[in-house]
This record gives C-alpha cells, structure tokens and sequence, in this order.
C-alpha cells in the first residue's frame, strides 16, 4: 500500500520553552494571554507588533511559543525549504486531537504522498458534480428566511452548509434522516466542545470527553460507509476518495481515509461559514447597501438562481466580496507549527520543538501593503489594484506553500452560489443595534448569530 509513517524523532520531544532571548510577554501563569487572544485579537496583535516586533515571545493555552506577525517570515515557513517547520505538531494540542492523520496536520512526504488521494477530487469534473448537487439544496435551504421575526443568519447557514456537507461530501439522500441527525451532532460535539475545551480530560461530563466521542462515532460511520461507497460509487467527494488508487493499483488503506474524511466536512464547513457570513455582515452594513445592490444586480444578469462552473467563475465581484471579508476574518486565525530543529527566525535563534502562531491579521490589516485597510473595499482585488500582490504572503486567509487549503476553490464556488441565490431573493439589512463584533477563537464568526432582517425582492 502507498503508506507513509511519520517516525520522526520530533514528534516524541515536548516543547522548547528557552524563549526568555526574545522579546514578548508571557502573561498569567498558564493560562498566558489566552483571554486577549480570544477577546481581543487586533489589539494585542498591534502591541506585540509595535512593542516587541515581528517575532515575539507570548502564552497561549497553556503553551509558550512565538506569535509571527510578518509576511517575510510567513514566506520563510510556508516554503519551508529547509524543512524546520512542523503541522503534525503544531496542530497536536489543537485540532490535531480530533484529526489526527488528516492531511493538514501532516509533514513533508507524509503530506505530499496523501495530497494524491484528492487528485480527483477537485476537477472541474467533480467541481461541476458538487455544484449541482449543492443548488437546490441553496434553494430549499434559504426558502422562507423573511417569515423569520428575529434572523439568525449564522445558524442558518452553518445548517445550510451541513446539509450540503452530507448530500456532496458523503452522498446522504435523507438530510433530515437519524443519519444525517448523527453525523451533524458528532460534528457540533467536536467542533462546538472538543474544540473549546480546556481540561482535556475523556471523562464522561467534560467537554472534551463529548470531542472524543464524536471523533469515534464518525470514525465508525466512515468505517462503514468505505465499502458501501465502493460497491456502488456516486458523484460525491467520499466515493471519489474511496476509490482512488495508490501507485501500486490498491485502494488506499480505510485507515488512512478514515481521518480525511473526519476532516473534509470540519476544513470545508468552518472556512465556508466563516467567508459567507462575514461577507453578508459586511454587505448588509447601511454604508455598503449600495455594493450590496451592485452585486444583486449582477446576480439577476443571469436567468437562473442555478449556475454552473462557467457561470460561477465570472462572479468576479461576489469573489472580491468574500476575499475582502476574508482579509479581516482569515479562516485561521492562528496558524500553528512547531520547529524540528534549532532555527533562525526573524533574527532570533528559535530552539527546536518551538510552538509557533501565525497571525495572518495584522499583515492582512497593515498599512505597509493596504490602503485605507480596515474600510471593507472589495476593489483592492480588482485587476486594476490587486492590493494582495504588494507582498506574496501578505495575503493568506487560506495558508501558503505545500499546506494551502486544497479545498480552496470549492469554497469560493460553494459561497457564491449562497451569494447569488441570497441577493436574489432578499435584501439584507442588519437589525438595529447590532455591533458587528466578531469572535476569532477557534473559527471566527460574527457574534451573536448576525442578527439579520431579510426583506423579499
């Protein structure tokens, strides 16, 4: 079979914490700054920045490590080309303990050999199948949304977005069946308590314990799902995995599908929800009514609620629209690694086995690359702009280099096809007094639920 073990030293050391060389500030015992994280991002990001530079020392759940704030080191550990920089372990203490084995918590020739194994997956082929899969589940999904006294969109559209992750990811027909029922609670209990845990302690009452435990349950379903999806394929990502073959002709060992499988629905679900929402925040602000209406327009340019590929491709300005939410909101908002080896980063000398925390906001909210950078200006990505090209990694809301997000592009296409059916349907409004705060830790999203007034066209 075409496995490849990870038996590197490194992921047997604990973490380094001779960091006392580099500027920073730990915070409390244990705990560090993990409140100002959760609670209060941007501020913190532009204390470390201006205070103690672009490398410095800080606490956070528990761990020391070293918050990165520019794009020069960005590019240093994105290409990695010295091979210092490592996501199993970085990811170990996080969404690792959920995922373990998934490609995005993978290092170097265990990372590229499992890339393989989506080789079909995101065709425009494939891409094509989604698409049309995912429509009407858009269409049935956002029926009704003006009937709704007090709009919660964010519930509506995590439930959207589930809905589609069941019928394009796993091929469910029944989505409001005991089968879809299960998976979904598996997927809150992972994501909404695993995830936002802090004793991690499997016992029965504590949050993580209910991670645990959804993390086994999908593990089984998949486990069951594999032969199924083999004998009788269809055009939903799960059977385009399954049936993949190694270099050997063999399928791909259930024990290494199983893990990416567990993490298609949490990457494409979280980045999806987070990109929209913020977006539709932003756009039904009174002061961007008018873009909100320039892309309706757009949108009724077309006859149909239903586009294909083609058609979602030439929604340039709805793509520029998220782009710009994503540069306040990246999908990560801390991206971890940790070294293999004694390093230099920044000009400091970095031990091995050093947690790092990649901070995309502040590069993607800086003057030096942005004009007029917190103002929600879609037209910085026009081709006669292209702000993000001022420095390459300036821009990563999905990461760089070997470990960018696979599944970025079925986002995109996945978001603009909520847009275009959303503006053409309703109007948007926010509902008086909200204050567009938004939380950053674990998956960002706009508080409260993003309380919204959808009015019927």
């Amino acid at each position: 079979m075409g496995t490849v073990m990870q038996t590197q030293t490194y992921l047997d050391m604990p973490a380094s914490t001779d960091l006392d060389h580099i500027p920073g500030r730990y915070g409390w015992p244990l705990i560090g700054r993990t409140y100002e994280v959760v609670r209060e991002l941007p501020a913190l990001l532009d204390e470390h920045m201006s205070e103690y530079g672009p490398v410095s020392r800080i606490g956070f759940n528990f761990q020391r490590g070293l918050l990165v704030l520019h794009p020069d080191q960005f590019q240093e550990i994105f290409l990695d080309r010295g091979r210092n920089f490592s996501s199993t372990m970085g990811y170990s203490t996080s969404i690792g303990q959920f995922y373990n084995g998934a490609l995005i918590t993978q290092d170097f020739d265990v990372h590229r050999v499992q890339r393989h194994i989506f080789q079909r997956s995101f065709t425009i082929e494939s891409l094509q199948g989604y698409i049309e899969m995912m429509n009407p589940i858009v269409r049935d999904s956002i029926e009704g949304w003006d009937e709704i006294s007090d709009l919660r969109l964010l519930q509506h559209v995590r439930q959207m977005l589930l809905d589609i992750g069941a019928r394009v990811f796993f091929g469910l027909d029944d989505l409001r069946g005991p089968e879809a029922a299960k998976m979904h609670k598996a997927f809150f209990d992972i994501t909404q308590k695993g995830l936002m845990s802090l004793f991690k302690r499997d016992v029965p009452g504590f949050k993580f314990h209910a991670g645990l435990s959804g993390k086994r349950f999908l593990a089984e379903y998949y486990r069951s799902l594999i032969p199924l999806r083999r004998e009788n394929p269809g055009r939903d990502l799960c059977s385009m995995l399954v049936t993949e073959r190694d270099e050997n002709g063999d399928y791909w060992p259930d024990d290494l599908l199983i893990p990416q499988l567990s993490l298609l629905q949490f990457a494409a679900h979280d980045t999806t929800t987070g990109a929209l929402s913020h977006a539709m925040m932003y756009l039904a602000q009174a002061e961007n009514q008018g873009l909100q209406e320039r892309l309706r327009q757009i949108s009724f340019g077309y006859d149909e609620d239903f586009l294909d590929i083609k058609q979602l491709r030439t929604l340039h300005e709805h793509e520029r629209a998220l782009q710009e939410a994503l540069r306040f909101h990246p999908s990560v908002t801390l991206i971890p690694r940790r070294t293999v080896r004694e390093c230099e980063l920044g000009g400091y000398r970095v031990p091995a086995h050093t947690m790092l925390y990649l901070a995309p906001r502040w590069a993607q909210t800086s003057e030096s690359w942005w004009t007029n950078p917190m103002a929600f200006d879609p037209n910085r990505f026009s081709e006669s702009r292209q702000e993000q090209r001022n420095h390459r990694f300036a821009y990563v809301p999905f990461g760089g280099g070997a470990h960018k997000c696979i599944g970025m592009h079925f986002a995109f296409l996945a978001a603009k096809i909520v847009l275009h059916q959303l503006l053409r349907r309703y109007r948007f409004s926010l509902q008086e007094g909200y204050d567009c705060k938004c939380d950053m830790i674990p998956m960002p999203a706009p508080t409260k639920g993003l309380p919204m007034v959808a009015e019927r066209l």
